[in-house]
């Protein structure tokens, strides 16, 4: 847990940097893509719509009774939970294989 929060802020302030520093046109990487989506989606229904964003629809309990909401997600705080997760699984990826391997030499 304590793990995945350092990873988040790095994330978070890694994208917040290259939102800043972006050219539309050149980008660098997957982060200045995501940048340049975001500034360039004019599809209102699009994650990467302006500062709406996206809408999840889930569930909550209220006394063991489903009620949906709808949580709007800003397109930056959608963009930072993707990447997130590509890094959180590349390492989970590199920790698992690594694991297996050396017990499999055991």
């Amino acid at each position: 847990m304590k793990s995945s929060l350092a990873v988040g802020a790095f994330v978070r302030e890694a994208f917040l940097e290259h939102k800043a520093t972006f050219v539309p046109g050149e980008p660098r990487d997957l982060m200045d893509s995501m940048c340049e989506e975001i500034a360039a989606t004019t599809d209102p229904t699009s994650s990467f719509y302006k500062e709406e964003g996206g809408i999840i629809h889930s569930f909550h309990r209220i006394q063991n009774e489903p009620r949906p909401y709808l949580l709007y997600i800003s397109p930056e705080a959608s963009a930072i939970k993707s990447l997130e997760d590509l890094f959180l699984g590349g390492a989970e990826t590199v920790s698992f294989v690594t694991r297996s391997h050396l017990f499999s030499r055991v």
